[in-house]
């Protein structure tokens, strides 16, 4: 009784945050009215803030396609964190067309946005990484929504490229088209839970010091969110950036991801409240602790075995981890096998995140995926 108690309520779980959370958010978001923005009455300063370590592959595009963007007032700033590959000699050669502020040592990412802040005095700070490349109209979208007081926080829409290289990028594609379809969907509340860090906005007056070891794109909107004010989804504020293909690689970053996000969710619980508690229990929490439900899934069918119903549920799960692993070990191009591979990947990598943040392992600098440069 005690084993089939603890299958249904994984099923539970499992079914609520992958498919239940979404119904219900669509199903909500049919009586909330879409406030249409039509123009922008002014045009306030904006400061680009390009994150860099060692992007001496990709910083001189990415200065070029930045001084390229149709937004009249912007300045470029470019904070490099103790980089030592030739990074800071490329973004020299445009200086003063852009600004440079250089640490001498790598202290991480949010380290050297801290010390940036004060040296910014632009009303908007749209926040960037080196090998995100942005459409051209992409900062008049994100700011367009700023002309609304209440807004805070705005996100615009990551497009992945590189998606057919591999197995690994082509799992993550299809992941990303589910979180943009979640995003649109929180976005209609006003609370879009997290931001994609390559490509979000903020009031620089709601703005305060970073932890460091839990990532900007996370505490940044749940903090402003915090204060009363709307944090939204743009789709049409467009950036492009290549996805890792190396399985290691994207094992590697899902850690840091996940590993950060429990770290920011035990430092900055109290932010959490209300309608935001439900949509972080079910956007990140469960899913994180999803390849752990996953096993206690498996081993309660499997005890249960006897049982006809039970004995399906186990043979389908044999038949998905069997078609993950052929998909790992032959690099199909076939969904049947690539998305249980690329599954069994997030699940596995949030596991050992887990571990480590139970451990006391944090990650508040990483070496950029070289496969995604």
């Amino acid at each position: 009784m005690i084993i089939e108690i603890i299958f249904w309520i994984t099923v539970l779980i499992l079914g609520m945050t992958f498919l239940g959370y979404p119904i219900i958010l669509y199903v909500f978001s049919l009586f909330i009215r879409d406030e249409q923005i039509h123009s922008v009455d002014s045009i306030p300063k904006v400061t680009l803030l390009i994150s860099a370590f060692n992007e001496s592959k990709v910083i001189e595009r990415k200065i070029k396609n930045s001084l390229s963007l149709s937004y009249p007032d912007l300045e470029i700033l470019v904070i490099s964190d103790g980089s030592s590959d030739g990074t800071d000699a490329i973004c020299a050669q445009y200086v003063p067309r852009i600004r440079l502020i250089h640490s001498d040592s790598n202290q991480g990412k949010n380290y050297a946005i801290n010390q940036a802040l004060p040296q910014i005095d632009s009303e908007i700070i749209v926040f960037s990484d080196a090998n995100a490349f942005y459409k051209k109209d992409a900062i008049e979208h994100l700011v367009k929504h700023y002309i609304l007081p209440k807004v805070g926080c705005v996100v615009g829409n990551l497009v992945l490229s590189q998606t057919e290289m591999s197995d690994v990028s082509r799992g993550e594609g299809l992941y990303w088209k589910y979180e943009h379809f979640l995003k649109i969907l929180e976005s209609k509340f006003g609370t879009l839970l997290v931001a994609n860090g390559t490509i979000f906005s903020a009031r620089k007056a709601l703005l305060s010091q970073l932890e460091t070891d839990v990532a900007n794109d996370f505490q940044i909107p749940m903090k402003i969110s915090s204060l009363g004010f709307q944090v939204r989804y743009e789709p049409e504020a467009v950036a492009y950036e290549k996805t890792a293909t190396d399985s290691r690689e994207e094992y590697n970053r899902k850690v840091r991801i996940v590993n950060r996000g429990i770290r920011g969710f035990i430092k900055l619980k109290k932010y959490l409240r209300g309608f935001r508690l439900f949509e972080f229990l079910f956007h990140k929490f469960f899913r994180w602790i999803s390849g752990l439900l996953s096993v206690l899934l498996f081993l309660s069918s499997a005890i249960l075995w006897q049982q006809p119903f039970y004995r399906i549920v186990l043979i389908v799960q044999i038949i998905f981890y069997a078609l993950a692993l052929v998909g790992s070990v032959a690099k199909s191009k076939m969904k049947l096998f690539y998305i249980p591979s690329y599954i069994c990947l997030i699940h596995i990598s949030a596991s050992v995140a887990i571990v480590k943040a139970i451990t006391g392992q944090t990650f508040s600098k990483w070496a950029p995926p070289q496969t995604s440069r």
